[in-house]
């Protein structure tokens, strides 16, 4: 058998699950709620603010207020979009060639990339308005 094709075979079948997981993570969408559960925010996967639901009794609160429960809304929807993201990136941020692939980058460029991709943070963003993902490492504690 040749390698060639096998190693080919490989890097096509993760450039498939790449695009497929870049998809998903396109559409996918965060919800969050302040505290109280009367503010709803929803963000895209680049944490946008694509709907806000503030109903009338929230008015009640005063401008300081309000503007707080927005903003938590808001961080509680981007930090659920950011969670969905990592758990749609799991089938290649578990996959071994990856895992392999990200260790041989490290070894041989010195980056910072994370030793275990399950500790990178799916990205989302635009360039020339066309969508893209990439994971970029997360900050673990100091032990």
């Amino acid at each position: 058998m040749n390698p060639n094709r096998s190693i080919n075979a490989d890097i096509e079948a993760l450039q498939r699950r790449a695009r497929q997981v870049q998809a998903d993570i396109g559409k996918l969408r965060g919800n969050g709620n302040d505290r109280s559960g009367t503010v709803s925010a929803e963000v895209d996967a680049a944490g946008r603010l694509q709907h806000l639901t503030i109903p009338p009794q929230a008015l009640r609160h005063g401008a300081d207020r309000l503007a707080a429960m927005v903003i938590e809304a808001s961080r509680n929807a981007e930090r659920d979009a950011q969670a969905r993201a990592v758990e749609m990136a799991r089938p290649l941020t578990e996959d071994p060639r990856v895992v392999e692939s990200i260790n041989v980058i490290r070894k041989f460029t010195g980056t910072d990339l994370p030793a275990d991709p399950r500790q990178a943070t799916p990205v989302v963003g635009e360039s020339n308005g066309e969508n893209f993902s990439v994971l970029q490492p997360v900050e673990t504690p100091r032990r």
